[in-house]
């Protein structure tokens, strides 16, 4: 059935549908896979009088917490934390923005064009993709 083209067409429609019902962009995609892909442990953790690392996500700003796994605490009250795999998202992230050979689209910027590029929007970029500037 997947190769017929009525149903890929109505497959199409429905995961736009369902993108926009909830609200799911290219941009926010790519901003919660930059979120765990840059994730610094040292945001999360702090060491203590002891010499031992301390988690204190008393001070973390609430965009990061999204980086976390899991926490858990075991019988003896020992804390331990997860963040998500960081290879997998930056993997992903540079896969979405065409950072690695045949995947996305692959631009040749001329040195002229980087000052150019530095201080366009996405939007910006996209148009001047689209309109073949670049």
């Amino acid at each position: 059935m997947l190769a017929n083209a009525d149903v890929q067409a109505e497959i199409t429609r429905l995961r736009a549908v369902l993108a926009e019902q909830e609200n799911v962009t290219p941009e926010k995609i790519t901003h919660e896979l930059a979120a765990i892909g840059f994730a610094d442990m040292g945001d999360y953790i702090h060491i203590g009088r002891d010499g031992l690392p301390v988690l204190d996500l008393g001070d973390v700003d609430p965009a990061k917490l999204r980086a976390v796994a899991s926490i858990k605490t075991d019988a003896k009250g020992n804390v331990s934390f997860k963040l998500h795999d960081k290879h997998a998202a930056l993997v992903t992230l540079a896969k979405t923005l065409g950072m690695l050979p045949g995947d996305g689209v692959n631009l040749t910027i001329n040195a002229h064009d980087s000052a150019k590029l530095a201080v366009l929007s996405t939007d910006d970029l996209r148009r001047a993709l689209d309109e073949g500037v670049f």
